[in-house]
């Protein structure tokens, strides 16, 4: 029977040899013809843990649309984005200039609701919704015309506007008169002429 340090050596021996066959074998199970192994761990991870792209940043768009009702039956959209890109809104080509962009749009009556997408080659796409109403001018309400103050010709010398008409400003020039005058008898006014 073996000691208790020889059952030790003997199990310290089996666990180097043990070490020494796992590390000369490496963890590939493909040999070539000459008995070593024909590509290296180093390889395979380069192989099979290659990193997706990183993806593209988004075009810059900036849609200034402040509006959201009108009564006209056009509008002009308008808004910023990165120079060298193309705009469409509503499907159809917008001007750009500078990293300004510029459409006018027919408007139907009630909700209009649209697209601007901004492409770039070098950035993905960008969209963005925006909407406006178009509503009806109110109706026009009837303006009654308005007339001109109707003007009283001016009175004569002693009498004084009163009612629409002229009255005596005194009444001394008619105390003297009969109340069934003459008609010739009557003194003449100063300032009334006679027909």
């Amino acid at each position: 029977m073996l000691g208790h340090s020889e059952r030790a050596t003997q199990r310290l021996v089996s666990l180097s040899v043990l070490c020494l066959v796992l590390i000369g074998c490496g963890d590939s199970d493909e040999f070539d013809k000459t008995g070593s192994s024909s590509t290296t761990s180093t390889q395979r991870a380069r192989t099979t843990t290659a990193a997706p792209a990183p993806l593209k940043p988004r075009v810059q768009l900036v849609v200034h649309n402040r509006r959201k009702a009108t009564q006209d039956a056009t509008v002009v959209i308008k808004g910023v984005v990165k120079r060298g890109a193309t705009v469409t809104v509503r499907g159809e080509k917008a001007a750009v200039k500078k990293g300004r962009f510029r459409k006018t749009l027919k408007l139907h009556m009630g909700r209009n609701t649209f697209t601007v997408v901004a492409r770039h080659p070098e950035r993905r796409t960008s969209r963005r919704k925006t909407s406006i109403e178009r509503q009806a001018p109110p109706s026009p309400t009837p303006v009654t015309p308005q007339l001109p103050p109707v003007s009283q010709p001016p009175c004569p010398e002693h009498f004084t506007p009163s009612g629409g008409g002229c009255a005596p400003a005194d009444n001394e020039a008619y105390d003297s008169i009969p109340a069934n005058p003459d008609y010739d008898s009557i003194p003449e006014v100063p300032g009334i002429q006679g027909e």
